[in-house]
């Protein structure tokens, strides 16, 4: 499977199989283990949950209030690895929620 690092944008390439706990950039050596499920849920294993999915679409069109009334309804540990939830995390509502 091809990653690309979210620090350095280096492109390359992961077994399958590959402890994502110690998984690290080669060229920048960030850990990587966000990137790796992130690539693994959009590129090759579709969201099947429809409110996460729904709660990934209102981040990524900046609608942060709408995801803020969402987030209860999905695994907030897998929220909280998504790099495509940053803008979520980053907001100070976060912590409240």
């Amino acid at each position: 499977m091809k990653i690309t690092c979210l620090v350095c944008r280096h492109a390359y390439e992961v077994p399958e199989g590959t402890d994502v706990r110690r998984l690290a950039c080669p060229a920048c050596k960030a850990p990587q283990a966000a990137n790796f499920l992130y690539e693994r849920s959009v590129r090759f294993e579709p969201v099947d949950d429809p409110r996460y999915a729904a709660l990934v679409e209102a981040v990524r069109a900046g609608r942060l209030d709408e995801a803020f009334a969402l987030l209860p309804d999905v695994d907030r540990d897998r929220a909280s690895m998504d790099p495509a939830l940053a803008p979520l995390r980053a907001d100070r509502r976060w912590r409240g929620a």
